[in-house]
């Protein structure tokens, strides 16, 4: 059996059959209504966005006999890979190195996250893993990061700063290769250059975040 989308956006609880095995990408995306899930044991996949702009949700349970996913934090996590799947009401991610990538679509349009803090062990934020945040004032990135990829945060808005230094400036100009998308602001806990030696990857395409300002230790970096 295999959960691969819901076309009825009024359901509110989702409990889905012992049989499945597979929960597909979107599943469940904008059922705007549903607060709670309930997912077996025998669940091996679940896929990027499976509550994509859900944004009522306030339960993932997840059966105790299953091997491959757990809860903690009200954060859905890949045990053996390690990376987080998705996150929903009053997210607090693990600092227990249990989370070392944040998957892609991971906090897609997660209305009620307004900061978020990644812990020590995060090295990969994957692709839209926060975009459409709209209500995300505070970003904090750690030092084990080694890669952002796409479109990461586009349309975090409340991200947006417009005042910047006249050196910041010009390290904005090389770096923007398109005249759309805003300038963001994040935290680093780490150095400028250790900031500069993390990937990024296309954050300059349309709609997403022309370029990324961050506040390190040591000073103000592209």
């Amino acid at each position: 059996v295999v959960a691969v989308g819901v076309t009825s956006y009024d359901i509110t609880t989702a409990n889905i059959e012992n049989g499945c095995k597979v929960i597909g990408r979107d599943a469940f995306y904008g059922c705007s209504g549903l607060t709670s899930i309930t997912i077996p044991k025998n669940v091996k996949y679940i896929g990027d966005g499976f509550i994509a702009d859900c944004s009522e949700i306030e339960t993932v349970i997840i059966d105790n006999e299953n091997k491959w996913f757990t809860v903690s934090g009200n954060c859905v996590i890949d045990i053996s890979e390690k990376k987080l799947v998705a996150g929903f009401g009053n997210i607090v991610i693990p600092s227990d190195g249990s989370v070392e990538s944040i998957g892609k679509k991971a906090f897609a349009d997660c209305r009620g996250l307004s900061s978020v803090v990644l812990p020590n062990s995060v090295k990969n934020i994957g692709e839209l893993a926060f975009s459409s945040c709209r209500n995300l004032k505070e970003v904090y990135l750690p030092e084990s990061l080694s890669s952002i990829r796409d479109d990461a945060f586009s349309g975090c808005t409340l991200l947006k700063r417009n005042d910047f230094s006249s050196e910041i400036e010009a390290l904005i100009a090389e770096k923007r290769s398109y005249r759309y998308g805003d300038v963001i602001v994040i935290n680093y806990a780490g150095t400028k250059a250790q900031w500069q030696a993390v990937r990024k990857y296309c954050v300059f395409s349309y709609g997403s975040a022309a370029a990324i300002v961050a506040k390190c230790k040591d000073g103000e970096t592209v």
